[in-house]
């Protein structure tokens, strides 16, 4: 689900169509440049902006100009960035010019919409125009979320999933926690 992120209303009515009260969005950047207008943007947190796993970076707002804050990420001064990391997104980031907001599509606690019959049932009531391509989805999955720390550049995630997920072991780490050598398998959700 996309909206102007520079338009208040706009904002406010994707939070009350999506029944989000306060959760903070993710803002969609056109590009790094535009990006550095509004939001801190490290040597670390560019190359993972343009890396293949692309996720939504936690940063610091240097210049609030004329993004929404308020209803963006309500009583922060951190946004959640995003980078057009599809042909999609690209064109139209590149298209409307102004930063947008870029959740998932579903309601508020219910699984992404993944199909275009889903999509257009589930957020009838949300959305105002639909989007279709003819790309099937095989996992639908969140965008990962994380921040890096301001000293070292350590990264916290918040949210592992695209890119991010599934997560793996590696022998040296499953040794040191699995001394004994016990054949194991783990599957499931994290957070959710």
């Amino acid at each position: 689900l996309l909206c102007d992120a520079t338009s208040s209303d706009a904002v406010a009515r994707l939070r009350q169509r999506k029944n989000r009260p306060t959760k903070p969005f993710a803002v969609l950047f056109r590009n790094l440049e535009q990006m550095r207008t509004y939001i801190e943007v490290s040597g670390v947190q560019e190359e993972k902006f343009l890396s293949a796993e692309s996720p939504v970076i936690v940063s610091k707002v240097q210049n609030k100009g004329d993004l929404a804050l308020e209803q963006i990420s309500p009583g922060m001064n951190t946004v959640g960035a995003m980078y057009p990391y599809s042909g999609t997104l690209k064109l139209l980031a590149e298209t409307f010019r102004k930063p947008m907001i870029a959740t998932s599509g579903n309601l508020h606690g219910a699984p992404v919409c993944a199909s275009t019959e889903d999509s257009e049932h589930a957020l009838a009531e949300v959305a105002d125009f639909f989007l279709h391509n003819t790309l099937s989805v095989e996992h639908a999955q969140d965008d990962s979320v994380v921040k890096y720390s301001p000293q070292y550049s350590q990264k916290v995630i918040f949210r592992r999933a695209r890119g991010l997920a599934p997560n793996y072991l590696f022998s040296d780490e499953l040794r040191n926690r699995n001394p004994e050598g016990e054949k194991i398998l783990c599957l499931g959700g994290d957070l959710k």
